[in-house]
């Protein structure tokens, strides 16, 4: 396998997805819409949806085109309105996050923040509709045509209960951006600004804040890949482990430039345990992964990548 080759694919895949599902609108909601898509086009990896579209793969039966070539990017049109979704709702985080009253941050990705480009009134906006057009999107997965689409892609007839599984992914969806998951975590970080908190409550804004999302995209895709219960809540366990490893691998890339007495992995137990927590946390997501019927390489070694980066 050629990870560099197939990371690219998948990338442009994902950018292409999402790009077919941001507004155009030219009336008068053009200025958010404007800031909206400024901050979604703004750069990215598209980590999650490209997770969510390789966690599909591993429950989803193949299949083949017109000419007998197995196709490797996923065509169910629900699926694309998830994987959109998901990247929209993470850009709503970051919009929200460089706000004044948050990070207060001017540059993001190299370039303005929202904030900064369009006015601190239409980043609030520009984030508020992130989040309401990404449910938008999912929403419309319950469409009666783009259900008998994804069971045709699936081998699947029963479209009930199809739609059931566009629900629990929705529900789910829902649940991890909010109060009980990204929100929550965000809460935490905030509250908790400048102050000396415990292990156990960083871990807990780790689990909610950075974890939760991804956890969110990876079962999704398992979900509407047609997986049971039991390995979706699977998928979930080695998605919260790559989202902690995530985070911690973010805390020591960022060691030397984090703000004066802000608590972070390191704080409790040095760089050395926090390369070793990485490591034990990636083997046992990596392990979860390998367990399935069908396997993903690409999956595999994109975790392991995630976990190693230098950037």
């Amino acid at each position: 396998m050629d990870f560099e080759k197939e990371l690219q694919m998948a990338t442009a895949a994902a950018e292409e997805t999402i790009e077919n599902f941001l507004p155009t609108e030219v009336s008068f909601q053009k200025p958010v819409t404007d800031a909206m898509n400024y901050s979604v086009l703004s750069g990215g990896k598209r980590i999650r949806p490209i997770l969510m579209a390789e966690t599909y793969k591993l429950f989803a039966l193949p299949w083949e085109d017109e000419k007998g070539r197995t196709v490797q990017i996923p065509q169910n049109p629900v699926l694309h309105r998830f994987m959109a979704g998901i990247e929209f709702i993470h850009n709503y985080s970051l919009v929200h996050d460089d706000l004044p009253a948050m990070d207060n941050d001017d540059m993001r990705r190299g370039q303005e923040t929202t904030h900064k480009k369009f006015g601190e009134a239409l980043g609030i906006l520009a984030g508020d509709a992130l989040l309401n057009y990404a449910f938008e999107m999912m929403a419309k997965g319950f469409e009666t045509d783009r259900i008998c689409e994804a069971c045709m892609l699936l081998g699947r007839t029963n479209e009930a209960e199809y739609m059931k599984r566009v629900a629990w992914a929705l529900s789910l969806t829902a649940e991890k951006a909010g109060i009980h998951g990204m929100i929550g975590g965000q809460t935490a970080d905030v509250c908790d600004e400048g102050k000396d908190i415990g292990k156990d409550e960083l871990l807990f804004i780790y689990e909610n804040k950075t974890a939760a999302l991804i956890e969110a995209a990876m079962m999704d895709g398992a979900i509407l890949g047609g997986a049971s219960e039991e390995d979706v809540k699977k998928i979930g366990e080695a998605a919260g482990k790559i989202g902690h490893a995530f985070q911690i691998r973010d805390d020591l890339l960022d060691e030397k430039t984090e703000k004066p007495g802000k608590v972070t992995f390191l704080t409790f137990e040095g760089a050395e345990k926090a390369e070793a927590r990485v490591a034990s946390l990636t083997e046992e997501a990596i392990a979860i992964l390998s367990s399935f019927e069908r396997s993903n390489d690409f999956l595999l070694e994109l975790t392991y990548r995630l976990m190693s980066r230098e950037k």
